[in-house]
C-alpha cells in the first residue's frame, strides 16, 4: 500500500494544500464527520472557464511519493454543488501533472494533461456526476497507459496513451464546487492482472474429425471483476463468457493444427492471456471392412441376414447391392429379409464409406432351396427367443428357434400387458431371425415368440 487515508483520525496531515485560482476567495480545506471537505467557491480563471481552469488542490506531500510510477489511485467523492471536481496523479508540480475533471453543470469529464504549464486535453467525454451522492472514482496508470473509471464504468472508451509523465504523487482538485468532500483515499501498487489458465484440453492432444472438444477456463488472483473471458483458435474468436464457469464445448474444428488461447477482460479494459494450448484434429480413417458379408444358403420362406462390421470415423455410412445395383433404404451393417423368395437369389456387396475412403465387399451369394417339408413336428417344443443382439444404437436382431414348418408370432410390448405382432414367420428350417429398428423409439421393450395358427 502507497497511501490509504479516511481521514478518521480528523487532521489531513500529509496534505499540501495549493490554491490557483484567484475568484471566489481562497480555499478552506478541513476534515468533518470523517471526510476532507474543501467549502469555498474558489475558482479561475472566469466563472465561464471549461478548460485551463485554475482551482485548488490538496497533494500527498511525501517526497517519497514523487517517485510513484505505476499506481491504482481511487477514492470516494461528493458534493451538493455541480461544477468541477476531480483529482490530479502523477503530480510533480503545479506545471507538471495529469487531471480528471468532471463538472455535472456543463456536462464534461476530462482527462487533462499539464506539462510545462500548458495544458493539453487527452480525452473528453460528455456526461457529469450525481449530486449529493458518493462517486466511486479510480485511476490506474501503468507505464504510458491511463485508465480512468467512474462508478465500475471505465470512461473514454478504455485506456488512454500518453507517456510524458512517467512519475509522480496525487492530488485532491475542486474548482467552483462548494462542499466537495473526498475520503477513502487509497493508491497502491497497480491491479494486477488475474492468472488465466486454459485447463483444458491438453497441450499436444490429438482428436479425431468431428469431435467435441471441451475447452474449460480459470481465472484466479484479480483485484477487479472480470467482464469477459473469451476462447480464441489463433485470432478467430470461438466463444465468450461474461460470468463462470467458462466452459465451451467446440465440435466443428477443421483438420488441422489450432493454437488455443483463453482471454480475459477486465472491467479498466486490461487484457490478460492463457498460456498457448497445441491441438491436432486429424482426418478420419478411411472407412475399412472388418467383416464382410459371407455367402449362405436358406429355405424358402424363412427369414435371413446378412451382417458386415466396419472400421473408420463413427460416422460411417452402410450401402447394400444386389447383383449391383443399390437397394433402396439398405444403409445399416445389417441386411435382413423376413421371407426368403428364389428373386432374392444373388450376389450382395455392401460399400462402406466416409469422409477420407470408402471399402466393398467381395460378393456373398445367397442360395435359396426349396421347403423340403412343410409338416410340423408334433410334441415339439414351443417357440424361444434364443438371442437379443444389439446391431446399432437402439436396434436389434432376434433369433428364434421354433418346430420345423411352423408359424411364429413375434410380439413386442412396453409393459409386458399389452402385446402387439410385429411379424409372423413362417416354414423356416428351425430357425427364425427379426430384425428391429424401431425399438430405438422406445423407453423400453419386451418380446416374445409363440407359435400361431
Amino acid at each position: 500500500m502507497l497511501l490509504a487515508d479516511d481521514f478518521f483520525d480528523g487532521d489531513f496531515a500529509g496534505w499540501t494544500v495549493v490554491d490557483e485560482g484567484q475568484q471566489q476567495g481562497s480555499s478552506d480545506w478541513k476534515v468533518a464527520l470523517g471526510r476532507f471537505l474543501q467549502s469555498s467557491n474558489i475558482l479561475g480563471p472566469a466563472p465561464t472557464s471549461v478548460d485551463h481552469r485554475q482551482g485548488t488542490f490538496a497533494f500527498w506531500n511525501h517526497p517519497a511519493a514523487l517517485e510513484w510510477t505505476n499506481y491504482s489511485f481511487a477514492l470516494t467523492l461528493r458534493t451538493a454543488d455541480d461544477d468541477g471536481l476531480g483529482v490530479l496523479f502523477r503530480y510533480q508540480n503545479p506545471s507538471n501533472y495529469y487531471k480528471v475533471e468532471l463538472d455535472s453543470q456543463r456536462s464534461f469529464r476530462k482527462l487533462l494533461k499539464m506539462t510545462g504549464g500548458v495544458e493539453t486535453t487527452l480525452a473528453t467525454a460528455a456526461g457529469g456526476y450525481v449530486l449529493n451522492t458518493n462517486l466511486a472514482l479510480r485511476v490506474d496508470v501503468s507505464g504510458s497507459q491511463i485508465t480512468v473509471t467512474l462508478d465500475g464504468v471505465v470512461l473514454f472508451g478504455g485506456p488512454v496513451s500518453d507517456s510524458d509523465l512517467a512519475t509522480g504523487t496525487v492530488a485532491l482538485y475542486c474548482w467552483g464546487s462548494t462542499g466537495a468532500t473526498f475520503d477513502n483515499i487509497v493508491a497502491k501498487p497497480p491491479n494486477q492482472p488475474p492468472v488465466l489458465t486454459l485447463f483444458a484440453p491438453a497441450n499436444e492432444t490429438t482428436f479425431p474429425a468431428f469431435a467435441s472438444i471441451g475447452l474449460v477456463a480459470g481465472a484466479t488472483n484479480f483485484e477487479i471483476q472480470l467482464n469477459l473471458v473469451e476462447f480464441f483458435d489463433g485470432d478467430t474468436l470461438l466463444a465468450g463468457f461474461i460470468s463462470p464457469p467458462f466452459v465451451f464445448t467446440w465440435t466443428n474444428a477443421s483438420f488441422t493444427n489450432h493454437l488455443l488461447t483463453a482471454r480475459a477482460t477486465d472491467s479498466q479494459g486490461a487484457v490478460t492471456v492463457s498460456a498457448p494450448v497445441i491441438i491436432h484434429v486429424v482426418y478420419p480413417p478411411p472407412a475399412t471392412l472388418l467383416d464382410p458379408p459371407q455367402s449362405q444358403s436358406v429355405v424358402s420362406n424363412s427369414s435371413f441376414y446378412f451382417r458386415s462390421r466396419a472400421a473408420g470415423s463413427p460416422d460411417l455410412r452402410y450401402q447394400w447391392r444386389f447383383d449391383g445395383v443399390d437397394l433402396d433404404g439398405a444403409t445399416n451393417r445389417l441386411l435382413y429379409f423376413n421371407s426368403a423368395q428364389a428373386a432374392q437369389a444373388g450376389a450382395y456387396r455392401v460399400v462402406v464409406f466416409n469422409l477420407t475412403g470408402s471399402d466393398t465387399s467381395a460378393p456373398a451369394v445367397l442360395t435359396v432351396v426349396a421347403l423340403v417339408s412343410n409338416v410340423v413336428a408334433t410334441n415339439a417344443p414351443p417357440p424361444r427367443i434364443a438371442n437379443l443382439e444389439q446391431i446399432d444404437q437402439g436396434q436389434f436382431l432376434l433369433t428364434l428357434t421354433a418346430p420345423l414348418g411352423a408359424a411364429v408370432v413375434l410380439q413386442a410390448s412396453a409393459n409386458l400387458q399389452d402385446w402387439s405382432p410385429l411379424i409372423t414367420l413362417t416354414n423356416s428350417g428351425g430357425t427364425h431371425y427379426y430384425f428391429d429398428p424401431a425399438a430405438v423409439h422406445s423407453f423400453q421393450r419386451f418380446y416374445r415368440a409363440i407359435l400361431g395358427p
